[in-house]
């Protein structure tokens, strides 16, 4: 399995498992693959290889979250030759291809509407499925949380500047 990440400014950085099932990727040099950013934790996610080239991806606890296709990942996720995945500010793709297998559509990827998390019990786990409004806190950047406490710092302020002029 061949990984490249472009980061930020636009380098670029390929990396090769060399036959391992699995890479862990984070800030921390112990990692398989590091990657100096402080918006990347010391150890961010896990990148695994199932039977079929199948790669797998899944967060092991990062500060920032790990995000498929724009959408925060909650647990082992299949991806496909197209599948594009963020890792604090850096943007990773897989570039080697998975074995089709019956079901799977043409570029060898399942088709989106059969795309499954993956569970260490079984093969395949239920969908789950990602509330993506703005109103669920689970689903927020960073960047939502940093607004939002700016709004309420702003909030305080002006209270106390009322609260002064009144007196």
């Amino acid at each position: 399995m061949r990984l490249r990440l472009i980061g930020p400014n636009g380098e670029r950085r390929e990396f090769d498992s060399d036959g391992k099932v699995r890479l862990d990727i984070g800030r921390t040099e112990d990692n398989d693959v590091t990657i100096s950013s402080i918006t990347v934790s010391r150890y961010h996610c896990r990148l695994t290889t199932r039977a079929g080239g199948r790669a797998v991806l899944e967060d092991v606890g990062s500060r920032y979250g790990t995000r498929v296709n724009n959408v925060p990942i909650s647990g082992p996720t299949v991806l496909n030759s197209d599948d594009q995945f963020v890792i604090g500010s850096w943007t990773g793709q897989i570039l080697e291809e998975p074995v089709k297998e019956q079901g799977q559509n043409s570029d060898g990827g399942l088709p989106l509407e059969a795309r499954r998390p993956l569970s260490l019990e079984a093969d395949l786990a239920p969908t789950v499925e990602l509330a993506s409004s703005p109103t669920n806190p689970s689903v927020w950047t960073p960047t939502h949380r940093i607004l939002l406490g700016a709004l309420g710092l702003i909030a305080v302020a002006l209270l106390v500047y009322i609260a002064i002029s009144n007196s």
